[in-house]
């Protein structure tokens, strides 16, 4: 562990019920096309060593994952910000909604005068988002991608969802009104999505954790690799919402386990929601709860009825918490 390392600064933040470390290193550049392989730069590679360590309470920063930033530059007349997101078990993430809110808000706070940027994440899918703040301090991330499933390891998409499918059947959890998709995000998703009856049945009955860590085992085995976020979702009626769907979802991530929040597997689940209801070319507004969290995440999406493009418009917000700074003194426990 180098010395600069050990005084530099890190800026603790909170989104969407997560908690996130936040890092600058001058040498993390963007990519300038999905073919472009960024080497990662030293001190991003001590952060993903040392994030088991870093993100325990132990070190004093109980958090969800660490975030590096790369100094904006201007690519194809936009001003592209390169982000790091590293899970709590080292391994790089290819997408964070809720770690790009706070990549935003790190920018634009340091950058009072920016009020739009391009974010690229430093992964194999180099996923991008635009980003755009607004008055009420809340960062709106815009992105639009193809409804098609995409291969996962070599696997077709429709064939994953059939054998976790498959596997929750056999588990005898699964009714035949459920729904059950795969779905890449600039990450890859499978949510299993509850028809009403079966969400009134479960609710009562079941552990969501418990089961998401199993079907996440199932394919993990399958796919030969930890690659899947995996996702249970229902929808929640109220006769007294007129203006938005409100979708309850639990998460397990890959390199994270159970978590509370998950902004990409909250786009996942409304997408899974779209392709069991039918599409429709009227915005859908949805608003996502955890097991154990008040609504966090706005997401709307529309569907394009002659290319089948949909595009989601994410709102989230982030907050500031402290100035982190990791001793001498507390690497050394590790």
């Amino acid at each position: 562990m180098t010395d600069a390392f050990r005084s530099h600064p890190a800026h603790l933040w909170h989104a969407g019920y997560n908690r996130f470390l936040c890092f600058w290193d001058p040498h993390l550049t963007p990519s300038l096309s999905q073919t472009d392989v960024i080497p990662i730069p030293l001190l991003a590679q001590e952060l993903i060593q040392q994030a088991p360590f870093l993100s325990h309470s132990q070190a004093g920063a109980a958090v969800d994952g660490l975030l590096v930033l790369g100094p904006g530059k201007h690519l194809e007349e936009k001003l592209t910000v390169p982000v790091l997101i590293i899970n709590r078990d080292g391994s790089v993430a290819h997408n964070c909604i809720n770690g790009l809110t706070v990549a935003a808000s790190e920018y634009m706070a340091s950058h009072p005068q920016t009020k739009k940027i391009s974010l690229t994440v430093h992964s194999p899918h180099h996923f991008r988002c635009q980003v755009q703040s607004s008055e009420s301090s809340k960062q709106h991330i815009s992105f639009t991608f193809p409804s098609q499933k995409v291969p996962i390891n070599g696997l077709d998409s429709q064939d994953i969802a059939q054998a976790g499918q498959n596997f929750i059947q056999s588990m005898g959890w699964l009714s035949p009104e459920d729904y059950v998709g795969c779905y890449h995000v600039g990450n890859d998703h499978f949510v299993w999505r509850l028809c009403a009856q079966n969400s009134l049945i479960r609710a009562t009955h079941r552990d969501d954790y418990a089961m998401l860590s199993q079907i996440h085992a199932h394919l993990k085995q399958l796919l030969k690799g930890d690659q899947l976020n995996v996702h249970l979702c229902y929808e929640k009626e109220s006769s007294q919402i007129k203006t938005h769907q409100l979708l309850h979802i639990a998460s397990w991530e890959r390199g994270v386990g159970a978590t509370d929040s998950c902004g990409s597997g909250g786009v996942a689940a409304t997408l899974c929601s779209i392709d069991a209801c039918g599409l429709s070319s009227s915005p859908t507004r949805f608003c996502l709860q955890g097991p154990r969290t008040k609504s966090n995440l706005w997401i709307q999406t529309y569907v394009d009825p002659h290319s089948k493009v949909i595009s989601t418009t994410v709102t989230a917000s982030a907050t500031f918490i402290a100035r982190h700074y990791f001793t001498h003194r507390s690497i050394s426990k590790h």
